[in-house]
């Protein structure tokens, strides 16, 4: 699948081969990723090399999930953080994306869900208090 990251109109392919979902990255994040992109384009272009996946080896080849999270897992380790996993980064960003206001439409989107119903079953304890929010509001609106 192919992710795309998002800045109001920017899309930027990550990985071609895998196919094609938005991900959803603060500014700062896309300003990274894009002057290392343009770094690894030099190198790879003076290799003779086109692609345009952001992870890749040496080589040109696309770096894999499975290779990410191998990676990951080394790195954890090594700072004494097992505990630590690639895959946990995902559920931490949803939960910060939910704790500060963010929809469960957008949080769907964001993590690649088919569904908003998935998103919910797996976060939805992330939004206590939901209901008395909501009431609130339309509180506000029929005193007006």
């Amino acid at each position: 699948m192919t992710a795309r990251l998002y800045e109001q109109h920017s899309r930027v392919p990550l990985v071609p081969a895998l196919g094609d979902y938005k991900l959803i990255l603060p500014s700062w994040a896309i300003a990274e990723l894009s002057a290392w992109r343009k770094i690894q384009r030099e190198q790879l272009l003076k290799a003779g090399i086109r692609t345009d996946a952001v992870c890749t080896y040496p080589e040109g080849a696309p770096v894999l999930p499975d290779a990410m999270t191998l990676g990951f897992r080394a790195l954890a380790r090594a700072i004494g953080r097992p505990d630590v996993t690639f895959h946990g980064q995902w559920h931490t960003a949803a939960s910060w994306a939910l704790d500060s206001g963010a929809s469960i439409k957008a949080t769907q989107v964001m993590l690649g869900h088919g569904s908003a119903v998935t998103t919910l079953a797996i976060y939805g304890h992330k939004m206590p208090g939901s209901e008395k929010t909501t009431a609130d509001k339309l509180q506000e609106v029929f005193s007006r």
